[in-house]
């Protein structure tokens, strides 16, 4: 099930609960939030403007980044189990955005996943709604939203 945010311009999924979280343990039981420098983002986009442009983004508020301009890249690479989302365009070489997240499901390295993308027709949603993406953001990307959807589910 989908919906906008208010008219954000943001589309969230109902996400199942994760074991991604951006908690640890406090000796009284209580969840710690962890810092932003103890969370990782990774970005998966084929434009490699967009992609340093929003990996600038994300590590100016103090988030570690990793960018992919290539999905085989990424799931080549060893990546974090916890503490991470993954943000991907929609439209990438080799295989889509949804079909990333998917793979990292099937291959039991899930994460949040925030797809983004540019187009917003009727392949797009489909895409979208077979995906296992919590959230959706359409280019140009608010810088507000894009920190908006990374800090709620990674927290």
């Amino acid at each position: 099930m989908e919906q906008d945010l208010h008219g954000t311009g943001i589309t969230v999924k109902k996400a199942a609960k994760n074991k991604n979280s951006r908690t640890t343990q406090r000796r009284s039981g209580q969840p710690k939030p962890l810092k932003a420098h103890e969370l990782t983002v990774l970005v998966v986009d084929d434009d490699e403007s967009a992609l340093g442009a929003i990996a600038r983004l994300i590590r100016s508020a103090g988030f570690k980044v990793r960018a992919f301009s290539h999905p085989k890249a990424l799931l080549s690479e060893q990546l974090p189990t916890e503490n991470a989302c993954l943000i991907a365009d929609i439209y990438l070489p080799e295989i889509n955005g949804a079909e990333l997240c998917h793979t990292l499901a099937v291959t039991g390295r899930a994460l949040p996943t925030i797809l983004i993308t540019g187009r917003n027709d009727e392949l797009t949603r489909l895409l979208v709604e077979g995906s296992e993406a919590v959230a959706v953001l359409y280019k140009p990307i608010d810088e507000l939203h894009l920190m908006d959807a990374i800090s709620r589910y990674l927290n």
